[in-house]
């Protein structure tokens, strides 16, 4: 094993000892007040749901971003090294590339699991709010969407929205670090791969930059900076 690959296997193992660490810490000190207060069942309802966020948002991380982009990493170059030299630079290149590719996706998904974790309260609500039977003049929806669903909803489309940004750019990086994409006299020149794999990625991010648009109509119902609270006459008409 190359001092590289050690180096990168002791940060790999520093980080997740950071983030149970941190996660641990957490645990005991909600523990702690939950138990002063009596309410442990709460508390283990919170853990449970913890663990099943986790269970669901880190395969599904890690699978769409190695998918992603291993495709990117394993693409053919559009031209060959004219040399030794060149192509050992390139060599190092694919290398990163491929480590980039296997790695990054085991370091999001470690992220993103915890980070997700944050919005168990949300999902439970989500998941058992019940409705108000008061329907909203403006849209005819119970108060208990905008109650329990459309800010778990809200999050979930800007998290995708994050993802696919995030997906694009290092997509496109390692394009660039393989040649599969190369820029050239003032124009870029795409293989056919690639272009179809970033021109889905974008279609993705425009689908849910939609849904974030069509779910931002329905805040006009819990506006609170006006003279009045809620939509006025100018914003339903």
């Amino acid at each position: 094993m190359d001092r590289g690959r050690r180096w990168l296997n002791g940060f790999l193992v520093f980080v997740a000892a950071v983030l149970v660490l941190m996660w641990t810490a957490e645990v005991y000190t909600d523990f702690l007040w939950y138990r002063h207060d009596a309410y442990l069942v709460v508390f283990w309802r919170k853990i449970l749901a913890q663990v099943l966020i986790v269970a669901l948002v880190a395969p599904a991380l890690w699978w769409f971003l190695r998918a992603n982009l291993r495709r990117a990493a394993e693409a053919v170059p559009l031209s060959a090294p004219d040399d030794d030299e060149q192509a050992e630079a390139q060599a190092t290149l694919d290398s990163a590339a491929a480590s980039s590719a296997r790695w990054l996706p085991v370091l999001a998904a470690l992220f993103g699991g915890l980070w997700a974790t944050r919005g168990w309260q949300s999902w439970l609500m989500v998941l058992w709010g019940v409705p108000f039977d008061q329907a909203d003049p403006a849209f005819g929806l119970d108060a208990g969407f905008y109650v329990y669903r459309l800010n778990a909803f809200q999050q979930l489309l800007g998290t995708l929205n994050t993802l696919l940004l995030a997906t694009a750019a290092v997509a496109t990086l390692i394009y660039l670090l393989r040649k599969v994409i190369v820029m050239g006299q003032g124009e870029l020149t795409f293989d056919r791969g690639a272009r179809g794999h970033l021109l889905a990625l974008a279609a993705g991010l425009l689908v849910v930059r939609a849904g974030l648009l069509w779910l931002r109509r329905y805040q006009l119902v819990t506006l609170s900076d006006g003279l009045h609270p809620g939509a006025g006459w100018t914003d339903v008409h």
